[in-house]
Formats: C-alpha cells, structure tokens, sequence
C-alpha cells in the first residue's frame, strides 16, 4: 500500500521529453489491407514528440522500396521512386514531430525474405518488395549504400522542398538490428536453440539474416563508408546507429544450466564493430540499442554497460538512444494492464538513472497490419526451413493503439510521460518509509517552475510481488 502525505519544491532540471515511437502516424500505404486509419490526432493527444522511420507495413522507407532495382546507377535521380516514402516523411512533419530517419529496412519475417524458398509465413505482413540475387543486401549496400543513403538525406533535409529542414540538427540511424542472433549463423541443434560452443551455432555466410546477408566485417565497412559521406556532408546532422540487438552488449546473462554463449559472440561483434569505426576515425554522435524487457533493471544494466563499452573503445562523448523498446509481447502482455504499469516503470528509471541517454522510442505506436495469433518472430529457424521459435502474440500487436486507433493501457501511461516532461524533477527517494529500490517502486515527481507546486504531479509504479503486502508511505 502507498500512502502520500504532501509535497516539496522542484529542482532546476527538466524531466526529458523521451517520446518517440516506431512507424506513423498514416495508414500503412498500399499494397497492404485496408481500413486502417489515419492515426495524426491519436498520435498528437499522445503527446509524441519523434517517430522513427522504421517497420511500414508497405516498406516505404525501406532501401529497396525507394530504391527498386538494385544494379540502378546510385546517381541517377531515375532510380529512386519516392511517393510512398515522402506521404510517410510528410506526415510525420503534419504532427509537428520531429522524423528520427532510420536508414535501412524494417523487420521482416525471415520465411517471407524467401530463405529456403518458404513464403507462407504468418504474423506481420511482409514490409514490402525485396531485391533478388546473391546476398543481394550486404552487395548492393557495400558497393553503392553510402551513395543512395547520402541522396536519401539530401531530399529530406531540402529545405526548398519541405519549406525547411525538417532534419536541422536531427537524428540518422544506419541500419537496424544486423547483429541479431543469428546473424550470419547456423543453428545445428534440434530444438529451441541453447547454444554452447561453435559446433551447435556459429558464425557462417550461408544463413541469411533478416537485416543482414554478408558478413560482419562487410557491415562495419558500410557503416563506417556511410557515416563518413554523410558527416561531411551534413556536418550539424547526428549520425549514429547501428540499433544494436541486445545481444551485442553480452547481455542479458543467464545462469547454467542455460548457455551464454550467443551473448559472447554479441559482444565479440559489437566490440570488432566499434575497434573498426575507431580505427576508421568515425564521428560516432549516438550509439543505438534495443531492448524488449519488463523490468526497469535491465534497462539501467545495459545502459552502463554500453557507457564502458563506448568509453573504452574511444567514444565516451557518445549520446546513447534507445531505439526500441517495449515489455514482454508474448501472450497480450505489452497490450496488458500489468504491461503499461512495466513501461511505465521502466520510463521512470530511464528518467532517473540515464544522464546521457537521448531518446527512447517506444515500439510501436500503433498496431498495424496485424494477423491475431500468428507465429509472431520466426527469426531463428533450422536448415530445413522449420521454425524454432513460435510466439503467440495473442489478439493484439505492441502498439500503444490498436490497429483502430483505440487506446491501450500503454497508450495512457504515454500520456501521463507527455505531461511529465519539461517538468522540474523532484527527488522522492528520500521521502520513503523503504528504499524504492528494494520494494519495486519506481516514482518520477515534477512541477513547473513559478507554480508553487499547483501543478505537482507524481508518476508512480508498484511492480509489487503477489505475496508482499508490505505498506510503503511516501511523506512528502
């Protein structure tokens, strides 16, 4: 039981505004089922502040949407088509929020990418065409991808064309996800995959990976190819990525019997990755990472593990952003009463505990195309072509809206962050009957300045074990 008894004055920094989201606010283009809404006065009443350009259902800021046959010349204004790219980018600008431009390709189910020649995959729909050919991916991207992404950000920073620059003093993320496990691997054990040593998974350019189909090393020299032309040309834009998965920070660890082995070839890519753009001399400006997890601790445990990491390999001025995140999905949790009150949470501790991160994008805003109880993320799948890993999503997607537009739970805890933020934080920690820490309370208290605390407002979240009655008094 929590008790509030009063209140005190407000410090001198503000609650920050970290109120981004993945995709929208438009309905998700053609070539995808119909009846979805347009979302813009959702998304405003939310209070959403950036939207990554990532996971449109029709891919339309996906590379080879807008950019379509591949062996194009990069040069030629001709091979780009822009319609569908440029209605998403405007609608973002509609809403006066500010576009978080992720250059790449969305999530796509592995089994509709065409490994292995299956194609009936269920779940999301399929984010739009793909090229054909040979690692058609990582070839293309090596070859002309610095070229094509710098003509990308020269449209959408065209001040003559969108009457300023919608980008000034922005945000661009290369690429997402290309470390996921498994990356570049085969996984040679029956099962849900519990590797522990190379013989059951390991590092191979056979297996296609959703994001990437070439080798690690042929992706650090993109990125680093890419950022390099992009920084000189567009010095005041912050150029970062890579939207690192987890598993690239070594984390999380798990105890034996369980194997950790995925997360030491995580860390081993993510370290190759920033030894190359050191010795590259790459401006890194922001360092990104995912991370889908209910408890707020894992989220301040990854942060300071990339903060060592960053500073350890020479990028110690690096912003951090976290480019997705969300609860648990399986079985209707992030779509939950219990999974709003663990964002919620979550956000706190971001809030509280996160000096340099920047931003965090909350995947996703709205459901979108969504089949209900398909196979939700087969991404790990055996040589055979069979699935490892079926979740049930349940009846919903990971949006803050449903498909329609109606509110989830999520969705009111994301306004209540939209009210806190600019705000004057106020330290509560002291004010407790029991350290928060210890009981599973997280709390973010903020006012505005001049109002004599008229417009206090308190965000708390009680992730309380079931068998603990314990009652917490906050005398403030």
């Amino acid at each position: 039981m929590l008790k509030i008894l009063g209140f005190d004055e407000g410090g001198s920094e503000s609650i920050r505004p970290l109120l981004g989201v993945s995709s929208g606010p438009i309905p998700y283009g053609e070539g995808v089922a119909a009846g979805f809404p347009d979302l813009s006065d959702q998304f405003q009443s939310l209070g959403v502040k950036s939207i990554r350009t990532q996971d449109y259902a029709n891919g339309s800021f996906n590379v080879m949407y807008f950019f379509p046959e591949r062996h194009a010349e990069a040069s030629d204004p001709e091979s780009y088509e822009w319609s569908q790219t440029d209605k998403a980018y405007q609608a973002i600008l509609d809403i006066d929020a500010d576009p978080f431009i992720r250059l790449g390709l969305s999530w796509r189910n592995m089994l509709d990418w065409g490994a292995f020649g299956i194609q009936n995959a269920s779940g999301y729909a399929g984010y739009g065409p793909f090229w054909s050919g040979d690692k058609p991916l990582s070839t293309t991207m090596v070859e002309k991808g610095a070229e094509i992404f710098t003509t990308v950000v020269e449209r959408y920073t065209d001040k003559q064309k969108w009457g300023s620059n919608p980008l000034e003093n922005g945000y661009v993320e290369i690429w997402n996800e290309p470390n996921i496990i498994g990356i570049n691997t085969v996984i040679k054990n029956n099962g849900f995959p519990n590797p522990s040593n190379q013989d059951q998974y390991e590092y191979s350019t056979e297996f296609p990976n959703y994001m990437w189909d070439g080798t690690p090393e042929q992706f650090y020299k993109f990125f680093a190819d890419t950022a390099l032309a992009l920084k000189e040309k567009f010095p005041n834009l912050k150029i970062g990525g890579p939207g690192l998965h987890n598993v690239g920070l070594g984390l999380p660890k798990v105890q034996p019997p369980e194997s950790n082995y995925k997360n030491e070839i995580g860390l081993e890519w993510t370290k190759n990755f920033l030894e190359y753009l050191s010795l590259r001399n790459v401006e890194l400006d922001f360092f990104s990472w995912h991370l889908y997890s209910p408890e707020p601790q894992d989220y301040l445990t990854f942060y300071h593990a990339t903060d060592k990491l960053l500073s350890e390999y020479g990028f110690g001025e690096t912003e951090q952003i976290l480019s997705e995140w969300n609860t648990l999905f399986d079985n209707d949790n992030a779509s939950s009463v219990l999974g709003a009150a663990q964002v919620n949470a979550i956000w706190i501790a971001l809030q509280n505990e996160t000096d340099n991160l920047s931003q965090a994008i909350f995947c996703r805003g709205a459901d979108g195309p969504f089949i209900p109880n398909g196979d939700g993320f087969p991404i790990m799948i055996n040589s055979d072509g069979t699935n490892l890993g079926p979740e049930n999503f349940g009846e919903y997607g990971v949006g803050l809206l449903t498909k329609d537009g109606a509110y989830k739970p999520s969705a009111y805890a994301f306004s209540f962050w939209s009210e806190m933020a600019g705000k004057e934080p106020i330290d509560l920690d002291r004010y407790y009957s029991n350290p928060s820490n210890d009981t599973g309370l997280y709390s973010l208290a903020g006012m505005r300045t001049g109002t004599l605390g008229r417009d206090l407002q308190i965000l708390i979240s009680h992730l309380q074990d079931q068998h603990d009655n314990e009652e917490i008094v906050l005398n403030i």
